[in-house]
Parts: C-alpha cells; sequence; structure tokens
C-alpha cells in the first residue's frame, strides 16, 4: 500500500491538475481497462523471450556476454540465436520477470497520466484519447520488444552478433533502448527515474509522430 502511494504522490508531481481517471486500486490492480489490457500483453510477450519456455533459473545459467556499459546481455544456447535480456543494474544478474513487469505497470501508469493531461490541454475528449493512448503504448512496446532501429530490449538476436562498446550510444543499441534497459534495471520499487524515463519516451514518440 506505502509503493502505490508513494506512485501516486509522485504523479501529482507532476501533474498540473487533478487527473479525472483513478488508474490503480487499493491492491494494485490497473482499473483502466486499456491499460490492464496492455500489461497482459507484455507479460504474454515476456513469456516468449526464452529458449523453449527455460524457467528463470535455466536461463540464468547459460553462458552470456554482458554489455560493458548497460546492465544488458545475450545469453546463449547454440550458435544460430540468442537472447536479449535486461540485467539488475546492483549486481549484474538476470533481471526477473516479477521486476520487469512491475516496473513496465509503473512506466505506462505515469506515461499515461501525462499524456493524459497533453490530450486535455488540446481539449480531445477521454472517450477519444483511447486512441491517441494506445498508440502511445503500442509505440512503446515496439521499442521494447521490436524496434526498427537497433535490437530489442527483450527477444532474440541472429548472427552477426554486435560488438558492444563502453558507449552505450555506439550505434549497436537504440537510444530509446539504452533508455528502457537502464529503466528495466532497477529495483521493482525504486521510482527515482520513473519521471525522466516517461517524460524522454514520450519526447520521442511525440517526435517521431510529427
Amino acid at each position: 500500500m506505502q509503493r502505490l502511494t508513494e506512485l501516486a504522490i509522485l504523479i501529482q508531481k507532476y501533474q498540473s491538475r487533478p487527473s479525472h481517471r483513478t488508474c490503480l486500486s487499493p491492491s494494485g490492480e490497473i482499473l483502466i481497462p486499456y491499460l490492464k489490457n496492455q500489461k497482459i500483453g507484455f507479460e504474454g510477450k515476456l513469456k516468449t523471450v526464452d529458449f523453449g519456455k527455460l524457467d528463470f533459473k535455466g536461463i540464468a545459467s547459460l553462458d552470456k556476454t554482458i554489455h560493458p556499459a548497460l546492465p544488458y546481455a545475450r545469453y546463449k544456447r547454440g550458435d544460430q540465436i540468442e537472447l536479449l535480456r535486461v540485467l539488475r543494474r546492483t549486481t549484474q544478474e538476470l533481471q526477473k520477470d516479477s521486476r520487469l513487469i512491475l516496473n513496465y505497470r509503473n512506466l505506462i501508469i505515469f506515461m499515461q497520466k501525462i499524456y493524459e493531461e497533453f490530450l486535455d490541454n488540446l481539449r480531445i475528449p477521454t472517450v477519444a484519447q483511447v486512441q491517441y493512448q494506445q498508440e502511445m503504448l503500442d509505440w512503446l512496446d515496439r521499442e521494447i520488444f521490436g524496434p526498427t532501429i537497433g535490437h530489442p530490449v527483450l527477444g532474440f538476436i541472429e548472427p552477426p552478433y554486435p560488438i558492444w562498446t563502453a558507449d552505450p550510444l555506439d550505434k549497436t543499441t537504440g537510444a530509446n533502448q539504452v533508455l528502457l534497459i537502464e529503466y528495466f534495471s532497477q529495483r521493482e520499487h525504486d521510482l527515482d527515474i520513473l519521471p525522466a524515463t516517461s517524460f524522454k519516451l514520450l519526447k520521442k514518440f511525440q517526435r517521431e509522430g510529427e
């Protein structure tokens, strides 16, 4: 409950006026249908980012190549394909799915609230905003699982494999993906970079749509 209160307070801090919609129940369940469906969709996609339903311990035990500048690694099983996953920032170990899911929930809620205020300022009716919000959320998922530039944050990669360097923006990893990797590598209740990440991603989304 305390964690949800911290999230709500953080959102209010960045809004110029109270929101007309409540996102979360007291138990942490998402109340807005399209946001709830988005989280369910993320969980489904995340389940496919494995090697034949290999469990957490199985993936964590595989040989891996760690990015020298990011909490990010390629896990190897065979010679034809490798698995891209986010690591925990503090330990460089595989980030748990439960933490990825909670961080994703917080990200889409914060982005939705900030984008809602932007759309309100354009006098777009609440019902009509759903389409705009869904476009933003779909863009976010593409940046995570299948970007047009660079490699996914969570997904697979085929040869030839990139040669990672100490520069996180060495063009083997897209700028949006660097933001998302850093964000998803946090502890599950860490909200420190949630606002900055959300605003940067929203700005990039709007810029790409111009």
